[in-house]
């Protein structure tokens, strides 16, 4: 193992035995370790190295410590691509990756383990403007000990309706979920508000654990006055394709549309795997009046169309 920087900011001491740990850990594992408070690092020679850890805190609204640590990042921002990084901080709580009006943007490789949602894709929000498309998360594992691992669609503009579409997870180990809030659950979840319209929406090849507290999948067309200011659009075009749960402890899951013009549909469920036994449509185990979604304790209600399960 090669030479390890590590760059953190602190403000109470937090960060700074989180940046103690990692280096320790390193040293462990063979690294020749290099511990560095950010006013001591230098941009241009962090660029030169394959692999680095920058630590900061999630300051107000999860946003970088403005005077020494977001200048470093945006000096460093234009030399990272390729590179092997670690990100880590402490606050109260505070999200992972969060995608907010962009397009085109790649996630590989990555663990996530956040005291809310894991990763986010929204539509216009603090200051950011626009819709989204072309988001892909791929080869990496989440870890969220509140709120969602993957979380889609609350936040847009209601003045000029916004489209979040073409977002692909693939590759995707969910290690645990734990929301007691039922309005808040869901590993993988999509909740259309804002006007937002979500489409064209491709889940594949996720492993989830067994997590503490939530649901798989939370589908809805979402108005709650505290965080929109009106229900999404619609929800449709989505496609979960190879998604395995061994666990017990999920809770009923929910597919939900608004009203009659705000509908979630075409939701399509292909060799979707539950303790080991498959859920599809003809599955023999299925008496002729249940719903499918029964046999995976996924409560399919009002104002859905075309919500299929095949092998």
């Amino acid at each position: 193992m090669g030479k390890v920087s590590i760059v953190y900011w602190s403000g109470t001491g937090n960060t700074e035995a989180m940046a103690d740990a990692m280096a320790e850990g390193a040293k462990d594992a063979g690294a020749e370790v290099e511990l560095l408070t950010v006013d001591r690092a230098d941009a241009a020679a962090l660029s030169e190295a394959k692999a680095f850890a920058l630590g900061c805190p999630a300051m107000g609204a999860e946003v970088l410590e403005e005077g020494e640590m977001e200048p470093f990042m945006a000096e460093l921002d234009s030399q990272i691509a390729g590179k092997t990084i670690a990100l880590f901080g402490s606050y109260g709580w505070g999200d992972g990756l969060n995608v907010f009006a962009s397009n085109n943007i790649l996630f590989d490789g990555v663990f996530c383990r956040n005291s809310d949602d894991c990763t986010t894709v929204y539509g216009t929000r603090m200051g950011f403007t626009g819709g989204c498309k072309n988001i892909t998360m791929q080869n990496s594992t989440l870890w969220a000990d509140v709120a969602h691992p993957i979380f889609i669609g609350i936040h847009g503009n209601v003045e000029n309706p916004e489209i979040l579409e073409n977002l692909n997870y693939i590759n995707i180990d969910i290690l645990d979920h734990k929301e007691k809030q039922l309005d808040y659950q869901g590993c993988l979840a999509i909740n259309a508000g804002d006007n937002n319209l979500i489409r064209n929406v491709r889940f594949e090849n996720i492993r989830i654990e067994d997590f503490r507290q939530g649901q798989l999948v939370n589908l809805r067309i979402f108005f709650n006055e505290k965080y929109c200011k009106a229900p999404g659009r619609g929800i449709e075009n989505i496609l979960f394709k190879d998604i395995s749960y061994t666990g017990k402890d999920a809770e009923v899951s929910m597919i939900i549309g608004y009203d009659k013009e705000r509908k979630v549909k075409n939701i399509r469920f292909e060799n979707l795997t539950i303790n080991g036994e498959v859920i599809y449509d003809d599955m023999p185990e299925k008496p002729k009046w249940y719903k499918t979604g029964d046999m995976a304790r996924i409560f399919v209600g009002e104002h859905t169309e075309e919500v299929t399960f095949s092998k």
